[in-house]
């Protein structure tokens, strides 16, 4: 009799583990492993690529980012030249917006044509190594026991905001700029990135483009505003020291 007691007790106390405490602590622990993952996968992406995509408070969208090895920095949709509702002006209105924006107190500009050909290709191989689901399973095992098995999924995605309009050129006797962006759809169900793709294109100055405006980065991260506006987008915690090694870096390799 005292064996059975024994035994319903162990059973229960089994199942109470399994179905109750054990996935408290599985979704904990497997949260901290994921979240670890996804933050590392994101350094070294940004590192190989020399792209770190920041949140910026002075852009209508919190969208910037920074090109160590090109000396830039990427302003999207600034919010000191475009109103809120803005989202497309006229092309030909772009160069001297760039030139009135006041964001940091630098020299603003729009990207040359090789620079928006750089900055896309990197923000294209960005889209489509960091839009991804990686999943943890609980121990089947303790599943059988408890009748569920537990797990958790990470949704890591990259979202490449870019549009804009080059500096206008001559060629073959007129003045033309060229459109640049990524487009992309989007999965739903899994809140992703797909279908990436770049484009370059030749565009009419009349017609409506969002504004993107660039910089030179040395001169950008001087300002004492720029470490208050931004953070790196999925790595806010350490976000500063991340950025700052990476600009030491560039640096050291680029002394001039």
């Amino acid at each position: 009799m005292d064996t059975l007691i024994l035994l319903i007790i162990g059973a229960a106390s089994a199942y109470s583990y399994s179905r109750f405490i054990y996935p408290k602590y599985f979704f904990k622990k497997s949260a901290a492993e994921l979240n670890q993952f996804a933050d590392e996968r994101r350094q070294i992406v940004y590192q190989d690529l020399s792209l770190y995509p920041v949140i910026d408070n002075n852009s209508w969208v919190s969208a910037g980012y920074i090109f160590p090895d090109l000396n830039l920095y990427v302003l999207y949709m600034p919010k000191s030249v475009l109103r809120e509702e803005e989202r497309a002006i006229d092309a030909s209105a772009h160069l001297s917006a760039a030139g009135e924006a006041s964001e940091y107190g630098v020299h603003w500009r729009l990207l040359s044509y090789q620079e928006a050909g750089s900055v896309t290709d990197k923000l294209l191989e960005a889209s489509t190594s960091l839009n991804f689901q990686e999943e943890k399973q609980g121990s089947k095992i303790i599943a059988k026991i408890g009748g569920k098995l537990p797990r958790k999924t990470l949704t890591v995605r990259f979202l490449p905001l870019l549009k804009g309009t080059t500096t206008p050129e001559t060629r073959h006797g007129k003045e033309v700029v060229f459109a640049y962006g990524i487009d992309f759809d989007s999965e739903e169900e899994k809140n992703l990135v797909v279908n990436p793709e770049k484009y370059i294109e030749r565009f009419e100055l009349t017609d409506e483009s969002a504004l993107a405006i660039c910089a030179d980065l040395d001169k950008v991260v001087a300002s004492e505003e720029f470490f208050n506006s931004v953070v790196l987008e999925g790595l806010t915690e350490r976000s500063h020291e991340i950025i700052s090694r990476a600009l030491g870096n560039n640096m050291e390799n680029n002394p001039s």
